[in-house]
């Protein structure tokens, strides 16, 4: 009974305890950004779990400007924080479960995804001519290897090896090697870059960028990394495009 008189706000902090345990960084902070946003929207924070209606909760995962990938999203992570808060008895009744993504509603604009624009070579070559230090070889990196950022900045030393690059992705946990020989990975400025890496010092024993890294897994300042390669992609004149867009190039590459 005690922990049914929780209210929402009351289960977030928990519930993300946990949620980290098992999910990427990126993902932890996606979802309590998402969680956080339904109980501000609805004005729920301070409501019973079980008293909020699931006709709030389908309304808002359905919003008329958002595509179908953030709708799921949305309807994602409100599924995960109420599952936690069954299994912790805060409320009996799983609400997102009750309500759909209302595809049949959407138009074929709103289903069909945008497409990605990929980092040119040439845009490539002049960020790369632009940078130094962390940003020039996190570039290199993703731009050959297709490596998400959390994944360059959590890069281990343990992964350079001679031939190859071998990650365990954040996102998906999913073993990746990446062989310096195979010409779509292994370019010249990769190879270049792997050599400088393990003939140069080494700051953190076990991390290649323990700076970077800390800054990435720390909720409040994860954005930090991402606004200033966006500030990098402007100061060069490219726009609409993140450090995201380097692994669009890679993936662009290796499907041609």
């Amino acid at each position: 009974a005690e922990r049914q008189n929780a209210t929402a706000g009351d289960g977030v902090g928990p519930w993300l305890a946990q949620c980290g345990l098992r999910l990427a960084p990126g993902t932890v902070f996606a979802y309590e950004q998402h969680v956080s946003r339904f109980l501000a929207d609805s004005r729920t924070e301070r409501s019973l779990l079980r008293e909020i209606d699931p006709q709030l909760i389908q309304d808002w995962i359905n919003q008329h400007e958002l595509g179908v990938a953030s709708r799921r999203f949305r309807h994602a992570a409100l599924l995960s924080f109420w599952d936690f808060a069954v299994r912790q008895m805060f409320t009996q009744v799983n609400a997102p479960k009750m309500c759909v993504v209302a595809i049949r509603q959407m138009t074929v604009e709103q289903l069909e995804a945008k497409p990605k624009a990929p980092i040119t070579p040439s845009e490539f070559d002049r960020i790369v001519g632009a940078t130094d230090g962390f940003w020039r070889t996190a570039t290199i990196l993703s731009y050959a290897t297709g490596l998400r950022l959390i994944d360059v900045t959590c890069l281990e030393w343990a992964s350079l090896r001679d031939d190859a690059i071998l990650v365990w992705t954040k996102k998906r946990a999913k073993r990746v090697w990446l062989p310096l020989a195979d010409p779509l990975v292994g370019t010249p400025i990769l190879r270049e870059t792997v050599a400088a890496l393990l003939a140069g010092p080494r700051k953190h024993p076990v991390y290649c960028f323990p700076v970077e890294r800390a800054i990435r897994l720390d909720t409040s300042a994860r954005a930090l990394l991402s606004q200033q390669f966006i500030g990098i992609l402007h100061r060069a004149g490219i726009q609409g495009k993140s450090f995201h867009s380097l692994r669009h190039s890679a993936i662009s590459r290796w499907n041609a």
